[in-house]
């Protein structure tokens, strides 16, 4: 969760430079995007099935921030881009709502993931994403709450910084080149960099194998 290490990064510990292990194919990577995840909730009020003007969908209410995400967030986040890492992304993870089909649920709740830049400002973000739920109902504010539930900084270190230097040289001893790459997903890379560290990731091992069930790094 990166909670470890933004706890580290908070203390003195302040080495010149962290290099954090991640499976990148033995290639340097100097930039990544960072990762927000948030937790809304829709309300609403519970009756039977049979008379659901008595209630409020909380699914259809729910429904309706699914459709801004769709069709609304993701298309401007294509105009969002870095030169190394692309657009900026967000995708609906999980969603949980309602007891059983003859009852108007009073309750849903969906998991975000949205895929920051280097330029993009955390709470910034949070904000706006929270401007725009609350224009969703002409009621303003309380149409749907939102949480801010982990966040990983990007990572955006020059390849002229000393550590990269560094690494670049032992790279090329040991295996006669340096190779460059950047990455989609997120790291305690990003958290330390934060803090002011500078950091890069490297590592055995491909990212197309991590969170499967049978991990492995080939010989």
């Amino acid at each position: 969760s990166g909670a470890g290490a933004a706890a580290l990064a908070q203390t003195s510990f302040r080495p010149d430079a962290v290099v954090v292990g991640e499976p990148t194919d033995l290639s340097l990577i100097h930039a990544h995007k960072g990762s927000i995840r948030w937790h809304v909730q829709t309300s609403g009020v519970s009756a039977h099935s049979s008379a659901p003007e008595r209630g409020v969908n909380a699914i259809h209410r729910m429904g309706r921030v699914l459709d801004m995400i769709e069709n609304d967030i993701a298309p401007d986040l294509t105009t969002r881009r870095h030169p190394l890492l692309g657009p900026a992304t967000i995708n609906v993870g999980t969603i949980h709502g309602g007891m059983q089909a003859n009852i108007v649920p009073a309750h849903c709740e969906v998991d975000i993931d949205r895929r920051t830049l280097p330029s993009e400002n955390t709470l910034a973000l949070t904000a706006e994403f929270r401007r725009r739920l609350d224009a969703l109902s002409p009621e303003g504010a309380g149409f749907a709450s939102v949480d801010l539930l982990q966040f990983y900084p990007p990572l955006d270190i020059s390849r002229e910084a000393p550590i990269c230097r560094l690494a670049e040289r032992a790279m090329t001893r040991a295996l006669g080149e340096a190779r460059w790459a950047t990455a989609a997903w997120a790291s305690n890379a990003g958290v330390f960099q934060a803090a002011g560290i500078p950091s890069l990731l490297f590592g055995p091992g491909s990212i197309a194998q991590a969170h499967t069930a049978d991990e492995f790094v080939a010989l």
